[in-house]
């Protein structure tokens, strides 16, 4: 999980009793503009739990439902987790190693979807398009790894 220094939810007044649907939707808001990844409806949570807010998935599932309904959050479908929508963005790459996301405008990528949905008279609801592959940082740790002779190898010798 991804160091979070949050001193807006710390002081955030926690009360008993239930919470209301836009004070749910405030935190989770908070949260994920918090962080540097998608997250989980478990690590949405988990991590709202660190800073005394008690909340439950379902409540987080909902949550979600409805900020995806006003454009507010995407779901990363591939690895079921949620980031704030920001506008301009039309391709996530997704690191498979550290889970990474990285936001990528594409004027062209979107122009090519948006004339196939009309060519095919079809109706979109979201289009978030994910590339899986690896990030430099990911990849550059594997290289260093490889070069390291294992125990395996040298007894093979």
């Amino acid at each position: 999980m991804a160091t979070v220094s949050t001193p807006s939810l710390a002081a955030t007044p926690k009360r008993s009793g239930k919470r209301d649907s836009a004070e749910i939707e405030c935190l989770v808001e908070r949260l994920l503009r918090q962080v540097d990844r998608p997250l989980t409806a478990y690590e949405i949570v988990e991590l709202a739990a660190r800073y005394g807010h008690s909340i439950v998935p379902m409540q987080v599932y909902r949550t979600m439902a409805r900020l995806s309904e006003q454009g507010r959050v995407l779901r990363l479908e591939s690895v079921k987790a949620y980031l704030l929508a920001k506008p301009g963005t039309d391709l996530f790459l997704v690191c498979g190693g550290c889970k990474a996301v990285k936001r990528v405008s594409m004027p062209s990528l979107s122009s090519a979807l948006s004339q196939l949905r009309h060519r095919a008279s079809f109706r979109s609801i979201r289009i978030p398009v994910e590339v899986h592959g690896e990030c430099n940082a990911c990849r550059d740790q594997k290289d260093r790894q490889s070069a390291v002779p294992s125990i395996d190898r040298i007894a093979d010798r």
